[in-house]
């Protein structure tokens, strides 16, 4: 399962969901995302090999308190190949997916407070446009609100509001809670990327990425086709339950060097 949702992640990284899968915008032309061998051979293209490296993460050697669960960490390599019959326009490509990328795994945020921008508009629903997602305004995103101790969940349209969920577009930010107002903490995305579901690459079980120098394969395709190809490889981890161990409090992990 988790090989499935890193290989989705990757495609989010690269690419903006479509009804029809994947796409990158690059100078105004929509180039569409492959896995493998899938789609058309039509130009431009973008295509992606999922953990053509694959294998455990580097651990250094700690002791833990038992707990219900742990976090296994693994490195993948995904090969992307960019496809297009314009060197320009792959060239282009490639630096649009680097600065993607990029943004994705460096975020800068602001916390702010609750103020009396606020207004009641309904029974436990308050509203503010202060923190709207505007063209032209500072923050890009709602990474998260917290009341208290109490994370408030987003969800996707008014309409799904719900107690101690929040939402946003670009007229007003929505919360409806039962908590305590003045307890209200907003973390605002100033630089960087969120996934579809709002969350950031740490939410989503990444933790960092490094891509190699891109290679210049023109010379395998046909002479009308220009190919960069580069790989991105990710550290990333999932959660795994522990099976209860009778009458120990503490764990040693052993040391992995792996790579």
């Amino acid at each position: 399962m988790i090989s499935n949702q890193v290989t989705r992640a990757v495609f989010d990284l690269l690419g903006d969901r479509t009804p029809t899968g994947y796409a990158l915008s690059v100078k105004g032309q929509k180039i569409p995302l492959y896995l493998n061998k899938d789609g058309t051979t039509k130009y431009p293209q973008i295509r992606v090999s999922p953990f053509v490296e694959k294998g455990d993460a580097k651990y250094q050697k700690y002791i833990d308190e038992i707990k219900k669960s742990y976090r296994h960490w693994q490195y993948g390599v995904f090969q992307v190949d960019i496809y297009t019959k314009d060197l320009a326009l792959a060239q282009d490509t490639y630096d649009k997916i680097t600065k993607r990328v990029f943004d994705f795994f460096n975020l800068e945020t602001l916390i702010y407070n609750y103020n009396h921008d606020f207004e009641l508009v309904d029974e436990y629903t308050y509203r503010t446009m202060a923190y709207a997602l505007l063209d032209d305004h500072m923050f890009k995103d709602v990474y998260g609100i917290r009341i208290g101790k109490k994370i408030i969940q987003r969800v996707k349209s008014l309409k799904d509001l719900r107690m101690n969920t929040f939402f946003v577009d670009n007229h007003f930010l929505y919360i409806k809670t039962d908590q305590n107002m003045k307890d209200l903490q907003i973390k605002m995305l100033l630089q960087g990327r969120l996934f579809p579901n709002g969350f950031a690459f740490s939410d989503n079980g990444l933790h960092d990425y490094q891509l190699s120098k891109p290679r210049n394969l023109s010379a395998l395709e046909d002479n009308e086709v220009e190919r960069i190809s580069f790989d991105l490889e990710l550290l990333f981890s999932e959660k795994i339950n522990r099976e209860v161990l009778p009458n120990i409090d503490r764990v040693t992990l052993r040391k992995i060097n792996v790579k």
